[in-house]
């Protein structure tokens, strides 16, 4: 099985992170599963903010017709926790596009019965509740913790800085009592700063469960494919995923080069 986990980071600023993850998602897979971690050219500057968003869609939609369409691919993950494109990914592939923040919802409902998330700044905080919601789970959520803002750079040494991996854990401990003071049970800690605490050994914070989100995606994306292959069940055409005509399509690539090779 082969399964594309898109994330928006650049390689130039985040390796670090893009490599814990590729190394974290190949040990959550199956033996027989190929993950492939993909960041972004330009990585993201403030996904908070819509017109940041809207560039980080682009840069998604032009590595999925570059890299994933037609490349084999049994499961498309975004793993942005923003959701970027996501319907247009599902309007336009024909396997299942699997959003990380989702099913990391989903799956805390399974581990406890409210949720908390730890977001890097009030904005942040804003989208993730009002996602929840859409995903129709917003009375389950205990409420979102705010975090300082990080330097990238500062994110990725602590990766190989056991100093720096503490602190992060200490502030994201900090960002998390009210929450559980809220009755979250279950954690969720998106981006760079939930793969540090994964790569820290960290499963629980005030002994509330923390959701691993990228490993988790990945397990759920395997389940998908399986029941795609095996079951049939592929993305449905009717109502919101509905796809554009392969008309429109050239179109679009005459006119806007969307999708042309």
């Amino acid at each position: 099985m082969k399964i594309w986990l898109q994330l928006v980071a650049s390689a130039g600023r985040l390796p670090r992170f893009l490599q814990e993850c590729q190394a974290q998602c190949d040990r959550a897979a199956h033996p027989g599963t190929r993950v492939t971690v993909s960041g972004t050219t330009h990585g993201a500057l403030g996904d908070q903010h819509a017109i940041y968003l809207h560039c980080d869609a682009h840069d998604i939609l032009h590595l999925m017709h570059q890299h994933v369409m037609g490349q084999g691919y049994d499961v498309y993950v975004m793993g942005n926790s923003l959701d970027p494109a996501l319907q247009a990914l599902r309007e336009l592939l024909d396997i299942p596009v699997v959003s990380a923040f989702q099913v990391a919802c989903s799956a805390a409902m399974t581990l406890g019965d409210r949720l908390g998330v730890v977001a890097t700044n009030a904005k942040f905080g804003l989208a993730y509740s009002r996602l929840i919601e859409g995903y129709g789970l917003g009375p389950k959520l205990a409420g979102v913790g705010g975090l300082k803002v990080m330097r990238p750079a500062d994110l990725d040494a602590s990766f190989d800085d056991r100093a720096e991996a503490a602190k992060v854990v200490e502030e994201v401990e900090t960002a998390c009592r009210p929450l559980v003071a809220a009755g979250a049970d279950v954690l969720l800690v998106p981006g760079p700063i939930g793969t540090i605490l994964a790569h820290a050994g960290v499963t629980q914070i005030l002994s509330a469960t923390v959701i691993d989100l990228y490993p988790t995606a990945i397990k759920i994306a395997e389940g998908m494919g399986h029941l795609a292959r095996h079951c049939g069940m592929k993305p449905s055409r009717l109502g919101l995923y509905q796809s554009p005509s392969e008309e429109s399509r050239r179109e679009a690539a005459r006119l806007y080069g969307f999708g042309a090779t």
